[in-house]
């Protein structure tokens, strides 16, 4: 006999959002716009979702922005610790966060387990390649010169996901992204925008300074 699952299952309820995070904090659209987002299998309503516009897109810009002035003068053992800590959270919350993914998706269980395991796996991989970025010297054609090359983060990265992999994409762009020194807006669709609101929540476990900004989805203007 099958056994039918909701979000009523999850062991950690904070993981099914409703709200778009900016700057560690939890917000509606400015607009006051939402939408809904269904089950696939069954197309009943999982959630109520914020539709993001233009003020918030700048806003979550600005944030990030601002973040990215501090986020980038940590150490590379610092964030590869802060990542090293998100993929365990994935790992530790497996079961919710592949429930969410299925119910949003559409995806079995077994197969949703297996994209959390991937999508730590992208965090675990840049947590190494965190402490692995340095510059190099470059021999010249002039004795008397020197030519030193340094990586530097630039400023905030967009993260876009796509809805066949909603964590996993997530994970792969803002991990290499973080790991560089870079703080990060994410973009998910709005078929599957819970899975990535799920893991806004234990990337701000796993550090503070991870400082991200996630729409929940963004509108056309």
């Amino acid at each position: 006999m099958s056994q039918t699952k909701s979000l009523q299952d999850l062991k950690r309820p904070d993981l099914f959002r409703q709200k778009g995070c900016i700057a560690e904090e939890w917000v509606d659209a400015a607009s006051g716009k939402t939408f809904d987002v269904y089950d696939p299998a069954t197309l009943d309503k999982l959630a109520t979702i914020p539709e993001m516009g233009r003020q918030d897109t700048d806003k979550a810009i600005q944030a990030a922005h601002d973040a990215f002035q501090s986020y980038k003068k940590t150490t590379a053992r610092q964030r590869a610790r802060w990542l090293r800590k998100w993929s365990d959270l994935c790992h530790e919350h497996i079961d919710d966060l592949a429930l969410i993914l299925c119910l949003e998706n559409g995806k079995t269980l077994t197969e949703a387990k297996g994209e959390v395991i991937y999508s730590a796996s992208f965090l675990e991989w840049f947590s190494g390649e965190a402490e692995r970025i340095h510059g190099e010297v470059v021999p010249t054609s002039n004795l008397n010169q020197r030519i030193l090359t340094f990586k530097q983060p630039l400023g905030v990265a967009a993260c876009l996901a796509p809805w066949n992999f909603p964590i996993a994409m997530i994970t792969r762009k803002v991990g290499a992204a973080l790991a560089a020194g870079c703080t990060t807006v994410w973009k998910p669709a709005g078929e599957t925008p819970l899975s990535a609101l799920a893991q806004a929540v234990l990337a701000q476990e796993a550090g503070k300074s991870l400082l991200l900004t996630c729409g929940s989805r963004f509108g056309p203007e």
